[in-house]
């Protein structure tokens, strides 16, 4: 019996007997072997032995080629909130999917470059990924400047006009 699904072609192997005529005398028919087209085969052999007596078996396989689809949602980066992945993932034979490389929640700041892989049950295997950056430190102000001085000449704060400049400072980025 073979084993299914499969991504590899099949080919079937039996044996015939019969308790009067040879072997070599038996003729089978419905094995067109080997089966290499992805699908789901149903494969019914039939014996005839010289007495033209009959025998049947069916067996049916699946042949699987294609890959699993994986789908990771996208992330929006960079966050300040921890990441938990969401995904999905489909087949166009297996039920039984198996997906490796999650381990959400993401919680710790830093850059991130997640893996994910997924196995249908014929070993056929596909990746995707997906990019984020954890950023939860606030920007710090690095310096706070006032031109020209804050003063009012006449003391009395009307038309007077001064620029104040700043410098934002954070591990990603600097805002001028």
């Amino acid at each position: 019996q073979p084993i299914s699904p499969t991504n590899q072609p099949v080919t079937l192997h039996y044996q015939v007997s019969d308790n009067l005529s040879p072997s070599e005398r038996i003729t089978v028919s419905g094995d067109n072997s080997p089966y290499g087209a992805e699908g789901n085969y149903l494969v019914t052999l039939i014996a005839c032995d010289e007495a033209n007596n009959t025998a049947t078996v069916t067996t049916a396989f699946v042949i699987d080629l294609t890959p699993p689809h994986l789908v990771i949602e996208p992330i929006p980066s960079p966050t300040n909130h921890s990441v938990t992945l969401a995904w999905t993932v489909t087949d166009n034979h297996s039920q039984n999917i198996h997906v490796t490389g999650d381990e959400s929640p993401y919680n710790a700041e830093g850059e991130y470059a997640v893996h994910l892989r997924a196995v249908d049950e014929a070993g056929n295997e596909t990746i995707a990924t997906v990019a984020f950056v954890i950023d939860k430190t606030p920007p710090v102000i690095v310096g706070l400047t006032t031109t020209p001085k804050i003063f009012s000449p006449d003391e009395n704060g009307v038309d007077d006009q001064t620029e104040i400049g700043f410098t934002f400072a954070d591990d990603r980025l600097m805002y001028p």
